[in-house]
C-alpha cells in the first residue's frame, strides 16, 4: 500500500492530521513478513512493534551519573536536545546558532513555531509506505528538529541523545534535519539507555534535506543495554553539489538493524558512508545500505567494518542503483568483516543496479579471521596475544576511526574497542 502525505493539506491542525492518517494507515500495512527480501535474514520476533508498548508518563529519568557515564555530553556542541523513551526533557542552543537563525527544537515545538518546515518536509522521504515508516508518524512523540538556514556553517556539532529507560517498551524517536543552500552543520545522534530487565526497542527514523551546495554530516552511535533491539532508518536527500557524510557505530543492543538510504538528487552531489560495528556474545547486526544515484555526475563512496567475536552474527546488504540519467556516477562500496573466533559469523552481499554504461561502479567485500602471521610477528616482539589482537583490531578499524574524526567520536570508539577486548 502506497500513502502519499501531499494530500494532507497544509495550515492549521496539519501535524495532528498527518498523525491521524499515519494511524488510519497503519491499520491497512502489515508488519514485515521474511517473504520479503528486506526481511529473510532477519528474526522478525526482535522487531515486532506489537510485542513493545509506548511507554508511559511514568517514565523514570535516568541520573546525572548515568548521563555522564553513557551519553558523551563532553563533546562541544552548538546545541543539544535530550529526548527520554522519545519524549524531550532538555533543550539547549548557543547564541550565536540562534541569532544566526538555526532553528533546533521538538517537532511538536516546530508545529507551532515553524509549521512550514514540517509541512514542507516531514514524512517526505520516509512516509506512510510500509508498516515501521506509518507506525513512527502515528505514535510521534517530541522528536528534534534542525534548520540551518542558507549560507550558515556551523563549527561544533548538533548533539541528539536519544535515551532509552523504560524496560519492556518502545522508544520511538523522529529526527528531520534541513541544511539550506551552502550551509554546512554536524549532526550526532546518540542512542543509549538505562540498565533494562527485559526486551526493549530503540526505534529512531531520521529524514535529512541536504540543499545545493549544503554540507552535512551525520553520526549515529548505537550503544545500549543488553536486553535493547535498535530498529533505525535514515534516509538522506542530497541536491546539487551537495554533500553528505554518515558515519554509523553498531556497539552495544541484542540486535541491531540500520538502514541507510542515500538519494543523489542533484547534479555534483556526492556522500560518504562510514560504519563501524563491534560484536561479541551472542549478539546481532544488520547494517543495509542504499547509494541511489539519481543525477549526472555524482560521487559516493561507502566503508564499513565490523569485528565479531564469540557467536555473534553480523549481516551487510549493501546496494548501489544508478538511474538512467545518471551519467558520470562514480561509486565504490567494500564491507570487510574480521572474524576473532571460530563461532562468529559474517555474511556481506553487495549488489549493482545499474541502467547507464556511462559510470565507473565498484565494490568488494572480505570475510576472513585474524592473520595468524600478523599475530606471531607482533608476539615474537614481546607483545602478549590479546594485546596483539587488539592491535590488529584498531588497525582493521582505522580506515573508518580516521574517517570519524570529524564526528568527535574517534577517540571514544577506539576506547569502547579497547575496553570490550579486555573484557
Amino acid at each position: 500500500m502506497q500513502e502519499q502525505i501531499t494530500e494532507t493539506a497544509p495550515g492549521e491542525g496539519w501535524f495532528e492530521r498527518l498523525r491521524s492518517r499515519a494511524a488510519e494507515a497503519l491499520e491497512q500495512l502489515t508488519p514485515p513478513t521474511r517473504a520479503e527480501e528486506q526481511w529473510r535474514f532477519t528474526d522478525l520476533a526482535d522487531y515486532e512493534l506489537g510485542r513493545y508498548p509506548l511507554p508511559g508518563s511514568s517514565t523514570s529519568l535516568p541520573s546525572a551519573k548515568e548521563v555522564e557515564r553513557a551519553s558523551l555530553l563532553e563533546l562541544d556542541a552548538s546545541g543539544r536536545i535530550f529526548l527520554v523513551d522519545g519524549a524531550a526533557e532538555e533543550v539547549q542552543l548557543a547564541a550565536g546558532a540562534r541569532s544566526a537563525g538555526v532553528v533546533f527544537t521538538t517537532l511538536e515545538d516546530a508545529n507551532t513555531r515553524q509549521p512550514e518546515l514540517l509541512e514542507q518536509h516531514l514524512g517526505r522521504l520516509h512516509g506512510l509506505e510500509d508498516h515501521h515508516a506509518a507506525s513512527s508518524l502515528a505514535h510521534l512523540r517530541g522528536g528534534s528538529l534542525l534548520y540551518v538556514p542558507p549560507g550558515v556553517q556551523l563549527d561544533a556539532p548538533l548533539v541528539i541523545l536519544n535515551w532509552t529507560a523504560t524496560s519492556g517498551a518502545r522508544a520511538p524517536g523522529r529526527t528531520l534535519v534541513i541544511a539550506g543552500q551552502e550551509a554546512s552543520v554536524t549532526v550526532v545522534e546518540l542512542h543509549v539507555s538505562s540498565p533494562l530487565w527485559q526486551p526493549s526497542l530503540s526505534f529512531p527514523v531520521s529524514e535529512i534535506f541536504v540543499g545545493a551546495g549544503a554540507k552535512v554530516r551525520h553520526a549515529a552511535w548505537q550503544d545500549l543495554h543488553a536486553e535493547a533491539r535498535h530498529l533505525s532508518h535514515l534516509k538522506a536527500r542530497v541536491e546539487r553539489d551537495g554533500r553528505f557524510d554518515a558515519l554509523s557505530v553498531t556497539l552495544g543492543g541484542h540486535s541491531s538493524r540500520t538502514w541507510t538510504d542515500v538519494a543523489l538528487a542533484g547534479p555534483g552531489a556526492e556522500s560518504r558512508m562510514q560504519g563501524a560495528c563491534f560484536l561479541d556474545g551472542e549478539q546481532k547486526a544488520e547494517h543495509w545500505t542504499v547509494q541511489d544515484h539519481q543525477a549526472p555526475n555524482t560521487t559516493s563512496d561507502l566503508l564499513y567494518a565490523v569485528a565479531a567475536s564469540d557467536t555473534a552474527r553480523s549481516l551487510y546488504n549493501g546496494t548501489i542503483r544508478v538511474a538512467e540519467g545518471a551519467r558520470g556516477t562514480n561509486a565504490y562500496q567494500s564491507s570487510r568483516n574480521l572474524l576473532r573466533h571460530n563461532g562468529a559469523r559474517a555474511h556481506a552481499n553487495p549488489q549493482l543496479e545499474i541502467v547507464n554504461n556511462d559510470v565507473r561502479c565498484t565494490h568488494g567485500a572480505t570475510v576472513g579471521p585474524l592473520d595468524e602471521e600478523a599475530l606471531f610477528y607482533l608476539r615474537s616482539r614481546g607483545i602478549p596475544r590479546p594485546e596483539a589482537e587488539r592491535l590488529m583490531v584498531l588497525g582493521f578499524m582505522d580506515g573508518v576511526l580516521e574517517g570519524a574524526s570529524w564526528s568527535g567520536l574517534r577517540q571514544r570508539l577506539a576506547e569502547n574497542i579497547r575496553r570490550r577486548m579486555n573484557g
